[in-house]
């Protein structure tokens, strides 16, 4: 009966340092962003985490050359993914 509160505890030891990990990983990734690239990250969650690229550069007042640029970046982090949608770059928060 103990060892199975003890295989029980040291799991969910495990699985809380995982989740910990995952999360202290993502935030120094979020820490490296630039300005735009966190104004994107931010508009995304703000729209429900998915918007179509143009909805971002008129949000960013940014051209559409650097927007596709700061998105390209963020993919690179790992941070978004983007889609052709009907023609449209449809960039989806991870």
């Amino acid at each position: 009966m103990f060892f199975c509160f003890l295989l029980l505890g040291f799991t969910v030891v495990i699985a809380v340092s995982i989740e910990l990990i995952y999360k202290m990983k993502k935030a120094s990734k979020l820490a490296e962003l630039g300005e735009e690239e966190a104004d994107i990250i931010q508009f995304l969650r703000k729209m429900g985490r998915r918007a179509y690229q143009s909805n971002i550069m008129r949000a960013l007042e940014s051209s559409k050359t650097s927007t596709w640029r700061y998105i390209k970046r963020l993919e690179e982090k790992n941070l978004v993914r983007a889609e052709k949608v009907g023609g449209k770059n449809l960039v989806i928060l991870k």
